[in-house]
């Protein structure tokens, strides 16, 4: 199948304008541990960028905008989808939100000293694009954090098991095949959203497979950043680990995993992306 922008783009405006009345309720980013650790980044950030402006791009119903707004002086927000920004909490007066697209931000050569995209860049027709014009906008000096992102080597290792046979795995790798196999059944079922709709507004995950570190590192160094930062994070049963022993142990186990990078890259979830101009 070939598509392009244009239909990636519409895809996610009917995904996020279904999902955007239940989408604080329903995406586990939302869970307080997580934004703990997100405002923890963000303030890592504003400590060394020393700046006072930030863009979320692709910053749906505020997720990273609410946990920013009091760490900066000027926290703007742009996204594709008018039902996602119309859910953003303004009465604190620091916001400022924008309608348009990642790939063509309506913003100055060097107008912010932090750029953030949560859970954003999969559901693109092309990274590239967006890192590129991301560094336009970003002052010297400045950071760029990207974050919740699939890693290309676990869906790969996912997607390339999920048609064997039944049973013949762990609970915990069953649940993430599952997911696989029935993440777009289930919102269409829950929402009325064709499956169709939701693979391709998850461009990048469902028809690229995730995102490849390396390859983003490379593009970003090419656009011009001098340091990107790379880490993995979140593997099958963390969240269990955590819950029936500590999280001590599950960090524990965590360091171990990290120590044998890169070959246990593939048993990482996710990616978090600090690119620095």
């Amino acid at each position: 199948m070939t598509l392009n922008r244009e239909e990636i783009v519409k895809a996610n405006i009917q995904l996020h304008t279904k999902l955007s009345t239940v989408y604080n309720e329903t995406e586990p980013h939302f869970y307080p541990e997580n934004q703990d650790v997100v405002r923890n980044i963000l303030l890592q950030l504003k400590k060394e960028t020393q700046g006072n402006k930030l863009l979320d791009i692709g910053c749906g119903t505020g997720f990273i905008l609410n946990l920013s707004h009091d760490i900066f002086t000027e926290v703007c927000g742009i996204d594709a989808t008018k039902a996602m920004l119309n859910r953003v909490d303004t009465k604190n007066g620091k916001i400022k939100l924008f309608e348009g697209l990642a790939e063509e931000l309506p913003f100055d050569n060097e107008s912010f000293d932090v750029i953030t995209g949560y859970s954003f860049l999969h559901h693109l027709f092309e990274v590239k694009d967006v890192v590129k014009e991301s560094f336009r906008v970003l002052k010297k000096g400045g950071k760029a954090y990207f974050d919740l992102e699939p890693n290309k080597d676990f869906w790969l290792e996912i997607k390339s098991i999920k048609d064997m046979q039944a049973n013949q795995f762990s609970a915990l790798i069953q649940r993430e095949i599952d997911s696989v196999k029935s993440t777009a059944e289930r919102i269409e079922k829950e929402h009325g959203i064709a499956k169709e709709i939701f693979h391709k507004a998850e461009y990048i995950k469902d028809y690229k497979h995730g995102i490849d570190p390396n390859d983003f590192k490379t593009k970003a160094k090419e656009i011009g950043f001098s340091q990107v930062k790379v880490e993995y994070y979140w593997y099958p049963g963390q969240g269990n680990v955590i819950r029936e022993q500590s999280k001590e142990t599950a960090d524990m186990f965590d360091q171990l995993l990290k120590n044998l990078l890169p070959n246990s890259r593939y048993i990482y979830k996710y990616l978090r992306f600090i690119l620095s101009k």
